[in-house]
């Protein structure tokens, strides 16, 4: 996704949630890792602290979820 499309990243659905929201909410971790890589790589970590319109951010949900590796990827351990 990323490679043909960069700029998707960016993107947001009518709730607010950017293509890390759901992969957080869908359990793809092997995404989450890669997205969170690239979202370093290219200097857009204001993606890591996009809210939806609930105010979730992705470390919010990945800890709703009981998402121990992916809160360790967010938070750079």
């Amino acid at each position: 996704m990323l490679s043909g499309c960069p700029d998707c990243i960016d993107d947001e659905t009518e709730r607010g949630e950017n293509a890390l929201h759901l992969a957080v909410m869908n359990n793809r971790f092997e995404a989450v890792k890669k997205m969170v890589g690239w979202i370093r790589e290219m200097n857009k970590e204001f993606l890591l602290n996009m809210k939806d319109e609930q105010g979730n951010t992705v470390l919010h949900l990945a800890s709703w979820k009981k998402q121990r590796r992916v809160i360790e990827i967010l938070l750079g351990k």
